[in-house]
């Protein structure tokens, strides 16, 4: 009994001793080393939790392995690259001083790291006279929501390049939960486990959410607001409507433009809902529209009709104008270096426009081709290009199906995807920007593949809303 005793009392001894090393562990060791380490295990914990609410064991038990292994991943290719890129120069200037990567294998990561510390210390300062942060201070020569997000944890944590690193590979894995939600709704379970499959491994898509880039907490707002909308149209549960809306307006906060495409998706969504409704009643319809018609031709004068008619055109070729300037605009400014799309080529009409179109949209799912190898993040994404040149039949098997099957659920998701792949033809004048931005519409495109190769498996007629 008494030798029991002792037994119970060293374990009890051991357990305490480990509990205070524990808890004095983020005391004895700087908070910026520790931070990324903190940040992991939050992660962790998001993600099991986001999973425990699956229904069934099938899911959670295929989630949970999935959702561990590309967090690792992420984790491990973060910290390598980060490493590797150190000591990584790009650039050597006057008076011998030099230019690096400092970490960063996207140079990108670097000036909103370097603009959140600055935003940061700005913070920090007792007597701040004036903004946090202006774009003459910025050393990208931009300042977005996103360099705030890094001052705001390097205020929090100090400056850990790592912890940011972190955050977005958890931000990637947690997306992964989203899409298999979105496809085992709408496609079933098989179609879902194989999307996850290609969304967690895809080389671009694990590489983006290893870097300081925007790109992974966009993808992960849009994810999520897709999600709550097709769930809202399963089960009309307001709080996922609710929870569409709120995606939308951090997207819009975040990235305006692409929570525009997303919110006019939605909205194109919702007109194509009342459409099928109404559409059997379509001579009614008519009617009412001709009443109204008549109406306002009776209570204003035909002349003032037709001078608005005019200007409503006049204001339409200012548009058209403005448009087109925009687009030359935007092309230019990207279409530098080896990777430049058409440099010499100048959209000024609509008929230039039009040509141009094929050609961007080639570039948009084609690019960037096996023997544009300029870069080693060119080499990397060569196999990538190979396997996605092999899945393009399985692609359109899959979007054939959406459409046929699931248009009532995915009208919106298709519309946006559609509408950021044709933006990226029209706006980006360099592949190597529109390869990493493909990267907003990437996750549904795979889901499509995945579709695809499900129903080669077991036929077409398989693939069905749940």
């Amino acid at each position: 009994m008494t030798n029991l005793l002792l037994t119970n009392s060293s374990v009890d001894k051991k357990i305490l001793l480990f509990v205070i090393l524990v808890v004095s562990f983020p005391l004895l060791v700087p908070l910026p080393m520790v931070a990324p380490l903190l940040f992991v295990l939050l992660g962790l914990m998001i993600g099991f939790l986001m999973i425990s609410f699956m229904e069934k064991e099938e899911d959670r038990n295929f989630l949970l392995k999935m959702f561990i292994y590309a967090y690792l991943l992420r984790i491990l290719v973060a910290f390598f690259l980060h490493m590797l890129t150190h000591s990584w120069e790009y650039g050597r200037f006057a008076f011998g001083t030099t230019q690096g990567y400092h970490g960063f294998f996207i140079g990108d990561g670097w000036g909103y790291s370097e603009n959140g510390w600055i935003i940061a210390n700005r913070l920090k300062a007792e007597f701040l006279i004036g903004p946090l942060m202006t774009k003459q201070m910025s050393l990208s020569g931009t300042l977005h929501v996103y360099d705030y997000i890094n001052g705001l944890i390097y205020y929090c944590v100090g400056k850990s390049p790592l912890t940011v690193l972190f955050l977005n590979c958890t931000v990637g894995s947690l997306t992964l939960i989203f899409m298999y939600r979105i496809a085992a709704l709408v496609f079933g379970r098989e179609s879902a486990k194989v999307t996850v499959l290609l969304c967690a491994f895809w080389p671009s898509l694990l590489l983006w959410s290893t870097q300081n880039l925007k790109e992974p907490l966009t993808i992960f707002l849009v994810t999520a607001c897709f999600w709550a909308s097709i769930s809202f149209l399963k089960g009309f549960n307001p709080i996922y409507l609710m929870l569409s809306v709120l995606m939308v307006f951090l997207l819009s906060k975040f990235r305006p433009l692409i929570g525009t495409v997303a919110m006019i998706s939605l909205g194109l969504h919702l007109v194509f809902l009342v459409y099928r409704l109404v559409k059997r009643d379509f001579f009614s319809i008519l009617i009412v529209i001709a009443i109204f018609a008549l109406m306002v031709i009776t209570s204003i004068e035909f002349r003032g009709i037709v001078n608005k008619f005019f200007n409503v055109t006049q204001n339409l070729n200012f548009l058209i104008e403005d448009v087109l300037r925009e687009i030359e605009y935007n092309r230019k400014v990207r279409a530098m270096s080896n990777l430049a799309i058409l440099p010499s080529y100048f959209v000024t009409s609509p008929r230039a426009l039009l040509n141009y179109l094929p050609i961007g949209l080639t570039c948009v799912f084609f690019a960037p081709f096996p023997w544009q190898l300029f870069s080693s993040s060119q080499i990397f994404a060569t196999p990538e290009m190979l396997v996605w040149y092999i899945a393009i039949p399985y692609f359109i098997s899959g979007v054939y199906l959406a459409i046929r099957n699931n248009l009532k659920y995915l009208f919106s998701l298709l519309v946006y995807s559609g509408g950021i792949l044709l933006m990226l033809a029209l706006f980006e004048g360099n592949i190597g920007t529109m390869f990493r931005h493909r990267a907003l519409a990437l996750n549904f495109l795979l889901m499509f593949i995945a579709v695809g190769i499900n129903a080669a498996k077991k036929g077409p007629a398989t693939i069905h809303e749940r």
